[in-house]
């Protein structure tokens, strides 16, 4: 089985990436030259690269990886959120070009932005009680292995999902299926900011 493993760092301000896939190796996703790796759904003024960091606030938009097709891979992240941040981890999705895909995963970044809290698989296993704080960084861990979805925070279990063959979803939601695709950066909040580092 071929797996890929994605370093994330998110805070209200976001900074480091770096990807390593089994057979390619590791390579660094957020650097000093800007987003020249990713490309933007919605509004480029909601990301902002500033010293190795990559900003993370406003209005509903995407930062989508231009290459990989990730099927099953462990993706970490170190996370840092003001009060009110409100972000995502998609994943199995696909650029459409103008905000939120329909399709894939969102892993729910977000601890005091609504009633869904971080570690959450968006719409499919919400979680409702905040295990994290604001302004505290912690560590978020997402494994996925074909049909099975594991969500760890600061190394500690808080969501399991195994999709079932044939599951149910809403109109809306018919998209939100484990697959392969691409990884993206949500941008949903108010304001506040969620920042990646590395």
């Amino acid at each position: 089985m071929k797996k890929s493993i994605l370093f994330f760092a998110i805070a209200a301000f976001l900074s480091v990436i770096s990807c390593r896939n089994s057979s390619e190796g590791t390579k660094d996703l957020l650097n000093s030259t800007g987003l020249r790796g990713w490309k933007i759904a919605g509004s480029a003024e909601n990301f902002k690269m500033e010293e190795g960091k990559l900003f993370c606030s406003g209005g509903e938009s995407c930062l989508f990886l231009k290459s990989g097709n990730y099927r099953n891979f462990v993706l970490e992240a170190e996370v840092f959120t003001e009060p009110g941040a409100s972000a995502g981890i998609l994943f199995h999705t696909q650029f459409n070009g103008k905000g939120i895909p329909s399709k894939g995963y969102e892993i729910k970044i977000g601890n005091s932005s609504g009633p869904v809290k971080s570690g959450s698989i968006t719409g499919i296993r919400n979680l409702y009680y905040p295990f994290i704080a604001d302004n505290e960084w912690f560590k978020i861990t997402v494994s996925v292995v074909e049909n099975h979805v594991e969500v760890f925070l600061n190394n500690i279990k808080v969501n399991d999902y195994i999709q079932p063959e044939s599951p149910w979803r809403s109109e809306s939601g018919r998209g939100r299926l484990v697959g392969k695709g691409s990884i993206a950066i949500l941008s949903g909040g108010n304001g506040a900011k969620a920042i990646f580092r590395g």
